[in-house]
């Protein structure tokens, strides 16, 4: 929790494995885009969420 507050004040972005998995599968299935993985990482700050089914 600490983490994620520092990450958010700083602009930076954490990415637990679990969700970088869960991308590169859907990205691996084409079930989402290299533009749209691009824009989740530059719209997001502190902990990444993702969650396209």
């Amino acid at each position: 929790e600490r983490q994620i507050k520092l990450a958010e004040r700083n602009k930076i972005l954490i990415i637990r494995t679990e969700q970088l998995l869960k991308l590169y599968e859907d990205f691996i299935n084409k079930k989402i885009k290299t533009q749209e993985i691009i824009e989740l990482f530059k719209t997001q700050i502190g902990e990444f969420k993702y969650n396209k089914e």
